[in-house]
C-alpha cells in the first residue's frame, strides 16, 4: 500500500468535509476555482511595499526580464519534450503531477509531509509577492487565502482588477511576474545558503565518482548514502556499440558483467568507468541481457566507448554506521530535512517556470497577453494570438499528462478488476 497516497486521499477528504461544513465562507469561480477568503498577510504586504520601495523596484524590473526569459525557455522545453515523447520510444513526459506517492523516474518518491510543507511554502511565497507588488503600484489587495483549482491545492491574493487594469503595462507586468520570480528566487537563495543543487533531487550522477550532490555544509555526505536500484538508459547514439544488440531508451540496467548495481555499487561503477576498447561487456536489464563489444573513445583512445547516457534511479538512505549507533529513526532525521529542502527547491523552480507558460489564467498568460496588447495596440489581435498560443500549449500539456492519467486509472481500477476477475 502506498501510504503517502493514502494520506493524500485522507487529506483531500478532510478538505471536502471542511468545504461542506463552511460552504457559505467559500466562493466558487468558473465552477472549478474554489476560494476561501481571509485578510491574512495584507498588513504585512503594505509594510514591505512602503519600507523597501527601491529594492522592490529593482527586483521588479529583474523579475520581468526573468519572466519573459523563463517563458521562452518553457515554450521551447515543452515543444521538445513533447516531440521526444511522441517520436522517441521510452521517452518520459516533460511534466509530472506534484502529488505524494507519485513515482517520477530518476527521482525519489515525494512523501506526504514533504509535499504539504513544500506546497504551502511555494504557494505562500508566490502569492505574497503578488500582493506586495500590487501594493507597491498602489493597487488595493481585497483578500488573501487558500484555494483549489480542481484537485490542485493553491493560495491566492485578490488585487482590485479594476485598479490594476488602469495601470501602465509595465506596472501590470511587475505584478504578474512577481509570483514566479519569487519562487525561482527562493530556490536559488536556498542553493546559495545551503549549498543545495537543483538536480540533486534526481540524484545526478558522475559516473567516475558516484555521490549525491546534495550538500548542506557536508551534512549529507556525513549522514546519507545513495542506494542505487538501476540506471535508466536516457540516450543511445546511432551506430554506437549500444545501438546494435537491441538496447532501447528507457531500459533499466541492473548489472554489468553480472555485477549488480544494488549489491556491488562500487564495483559496478568501476567497470563502467574503466572500460577499454574492444572489451566484451554484458549488460543486464530488468527484462533481458545484451552482449556488446566496446569501441574506442574518440577523445581518449585508451578508453572504451559504448555510446549511451544514463539517468540514475536511487534512493538516499541513512548511513549504516549511524543506524547502528543511533537507531534508524534518529539516523533518518537529517535525511528527512535534506529531502525537504530539495523538494522545496525543485517544486519552487517547477511551479515558478510552469506559471510562466503563456497559457490561460496563469501569470505567464497574463504577461503574454499584456505584451501582445502593448505591441499591437489592438485588443482583438492580442486576444487572437493569446488564444492560439494557449490552445497549442494546452494540447502539449495534455499529451504529457496522458501517461500519468493512464497510471492513475490503473491505480484506481486495478484492485476492482482483481476482485472481478
Amino acid at each position: 500500500m502506498n501510504i503517502d497516497l493514502v494520506l493524500a486521499v485522507i487529506f483531500y477528504l478532510i478538505l471536502i468535509l471542511f468545504y461542506y461544513k463552511y460552504k457559505e465562507k467559500f466562493e466558487v469561480q468558473n465552477k472549478i476555482f474554489v476560494l476561501y477568503k481571509t485578510n491574512l498577510g495584507l498588513k504585512l504586504m503594505d509594510k514591505i511595499a512602503l519600507k523597501f520601495p527601491r529594492a522592490i523596484k529593482i527586483f521588479g524590473y529583474f523579475s520581468i526580464l526573468i519572466g519573459f526569459a523563463g517563458m521562452l525557455l518553457m515554450f521551447i522545453i515543452l515543444i521538445k519534450v513533447t516531440k521526444d515523447l511522441l517520436f522517441i520510444p521510452g521517452s518520459q513526459p516533460g511534466l509530472a503531477p506534484v502529488l505524494p506517492g507519485v513515482s517520477i523516474p530518476g527521482m525519489p518518491a515525494l512523501s506526504f509531509f514533504h509535499w504539504i510543507i513544500a506546497i504551502l511554502i511555494v504557494a505562500v511565497v508566490h502569492e505574497f509577492l503578488h500582493g506586495v507588488y500590487a501594493r507597491f503600484i498602489k493597487v488595493n489587495v481585497k483578500s488573501s487565502g487558500f484555494a483549489f483549482l480542481g484537485p490542485i491545492l493553491a493560495a491566492f491574493v485578490e488585487p482590485d482588477d479594476s485598479q490594476l487594469n488602469k495601470k501602465s503595462k509595465k506596472d501590470q507586468l511587475l505584478v504578474y511576474s512577481a509570483g514566479p520570480f519569487a519562487n525561482i528566487f527562493l530556490a536559488f537563495l536556498l542553493i546559495l545558503l545551503f549549498g543545495l543543487s537543483i538536480p540533486a533531487i534526481g540524484l545526478t550522477h558522475n559516473i567516475t565518482k558516484y555521490t549525491s550532490i546534495i550538500d548542506i555544509e557536508n551534512l549529507a555526505n556525513k549522514t546519507v548514502e545513495p542506494n542505487f536500484k538501476y540506471l535508466i538508459l536516457d540516450k543511445i547514439e546511432e551506430n554506437s556499440p549500444a545501438s546494435k544488440p537491441g538496447l532501447k531508451i528507457g531500459d533499466k540496467i541492473i548489472a554489468l558483467n553480472s555485477v549488480s548495481i544494488s549489491n556491488n555499487t562500487e564495483e559496478f561503477f568501476n567497470i563502467l568507468s574503466n572500460l577499454k576498447p574492444n572489451q566484451q561487456l554484458k549488460i543486464t536489464t530488468l527484462e533481458n541481457e545484451f552482449d556488446l563489444i566496446t569501441a574506442e573513445n574518440k577523445d581518449n583512445n585508451s578508453k572504451g566507448y559504448i555510446g549511451v547516457s544514463f539517468k540514475p534511479d536511487a534512493a538516499l538512505e541513512p548511513k549504516k554506521s549511524l543506524v547502528d549507533k543511533y537507531g534508524s529513526f534518529i539516523a533518518s532525521i537529517p535525511l528527512w530535512f535534506i529531502m525537504l529542502l530539495n523538494w522545496i527547491i525543485v517544486i519552487n523552480v517547477g511551479v515558478g517556470l510552469f506559471n510562466l507558460l503563456p497559457i490561460g489564467p496563469v501569470d505567464g498568460g497574463k504577461m503574454f497577453y499584456t505584451l501582445m496588447l502593448a505591441i499591437f495596440k489592438n485588443e482583438g489581435t492580442a486576444k487572437k494570438l493569446f488564444n492560439i498560443v494557449t490552445i497549442f500549449l494546452i494540447a502539449l500539456i495534455i499529451i504529457n499528462l496522458i501517461p500519468w492519467l493512464q497510471k492513475l486509472l490503473v491505480f484506481l481500477f486495478k484492485p476492482l478488476l482483481a476482485v472481478i476477475i
